[in-house]
């Protein structure tokens, strides 16, 4: 064992322990594939269309006094404007849902919104129902940008 110097104080070291050990250690570390390490599905819900909202638990009586507050949501006759189409029709089969994250299926009905973004129609009409904004680009559906006259 040998000492260093350090200001007053003498630090202890060894150098009888192998360099190697922490090289040796990680390589009997195993990769890990995570698709087999959790084939349960976990992440997949029947579901589709649960998200996370930040609105969800607003007082809406904190806006009363507001002039510049403006309901969050598209009505449903709006939403249900935006076309629909199968995964299948516009080749998105197996692509994910940016909403729930789930992969479209053959027969999934999505919805296509102004700005071209493209989700479950489950998903989306829940999301356009609290929110008037794409949850991709951030758009605001309500701009008369997306509609003509």
């Amino acid at each position: 064992m040998s000492a260093n110097n350090q200001g007053d104080q003498e630090i202890p070291f060894t150098t009888d322990q192998p360099t190697t050990q922490a090289t040796e250690t990680s390589q009997r570390v195993e990769e890990i594939d995570v698709a087999q390490a959790d084939e349960s599905d976990s992440w997949e819900t029947d579901d589709e269309g649960d998200f996370y909202d930040e609105h969800a638990h607003d007082d809406l009586s904190d806006h009363e006094d507001d002039e510049h507050y403006v309901d969050l949501g598209l009505s449903k006759h709006l939403i249900e404007c935006y076309p629909t189409t199968t995964a299948e029709e516009v080749s998105v089969v197996g692509a994910l849902c940016d909403i729930c994250l789930n992969e479209y299926k053959s027969d999934d009905k999505l919805r296509t919104i102004p700005c071209l973004h493209r989700f479950h129609s489950k998903c989306i009409d829940k999301w356009l129902k609290k929110n008037s904004k794409c949850p991709m680009c951030r758009s605001d559906l309500r701009k008369s940008e997306w509609y003509s006259d």
